[in-house]
């Protein structure tokens, strides 16, 4: 099952530990792919469909309005 994350996340499996990172989806077993989509809701989702040459994108937050940290 591929899993991709809205942010970076650290994730402990039986498996081991694994990174995920937004626009970088990860194979996991099903077992594994669907505890953590039950675990991390929102943070974390299946993808579809994966072909070669697919690009994944997703939209940031416009922070044009925010006030700039000094």
């Amino acid at each position: 099952m591929l899993i991709e994350a809205a942010i970076p996340l650290r994730v402990h499996l039986r498996s081991g530990e694994i990174h995920l990172r937004p626009g970088q989806p990860v194979e996991l077993s099903d077992d594994d792919g669907r505890k953590l989509l039950e675990r991390a809701k929102g943070k974390v989702w299946r993808v579809n469909e994966l072909r070669p040459g697919s690009i994944i994108t997703w939209d940031a937050p416009d922070l044009t309005g925010m006030p700039r940290r000094r």
